[in-house]
């Protein structure tokens, strides 16, 4: 599956590929696309929505996911989501006056940095400290994650004219990504 943008109005394009070709067609069987502005919403209406998980990466689209092309890479919202989580959890440690605050990052393993602790922690103390690690990464994600992104209402007429989609203009180049090299591949629209 693959996206194509264009930042010119139509004079160029650039496609990324999120899927790989290993995944079956029957997987997007209920795809729905919205193109908009601020980027591309999708979701996969073959799958039911949990309201009790929080979407992560560009995989994932048992809800709503935005996605926004930025430095030549596809980005999810909710990677951006889980960053602010990350932050926050760091910034709640910090006012706590935690151990381990300036540690804690989205690779931190309280279990690993527990057993670099000496005194050495009983079972108990260790889970007392993970339990509370998580209380506060689950308190923070609940907050982060509580407004679920919605597919945009498009108006059938736009304020601003240059925005309006005219299939009369075709673009002149395409601009691809070679996955196998990485480069960036510029080639003629012959359509």
């Amino acid at each position: 599956m693959f996206f194509f943008f264009s930042a010119d109005h139509g004079k160029t394009f650039i496609y990324k590929i999120i899927a790989e070709e290993y995944n079956t067609p029957e997987r997007f069987s209920k795809l729905k696309v919205v193109v908009a502005n601020d980027g591309v919403y999708l979701r996969d209406e073959s799958q039911t929505e949990s309201v009790y998980s929080h979407p992560v990466g560009l995989r994932d689209l048992h809800s709503v996911n935005k996605l926004r092309f930025s430095d030549g890479s596809l980005i999810s919202v909710y990677d951006d989501w889980q960053k602010k989580v990350d932050e926050l959890v760091k910034e709640e440690l910090i006012r706590k006056k935690i151990p381990y605050a300036n540690e804690y990052g989205p690779r931190f393993n309280i279990f690993d940095y527990i057993r670099t602790l000496t005194p050495p922690k009983t079972h108990e103390e260790s889970n007392l400290m993970a339990n509370e690690l998580s209380d506060i990464q689950i308190r923070i994600e609940d907050e982060v994650y509580s407004n679920r992104i919605k597919f945009p209402i498009l108006l059938t007429q736009g304020l601003d004219s240059k925005y309006q989609c005219n299939k009369s203009i075709k673009a002149k180049t395409i601009t691809y990504t070679n996955v196998s090299s990485g480069k960036k591949v510029v080639v003629k629209n012959e359509q």
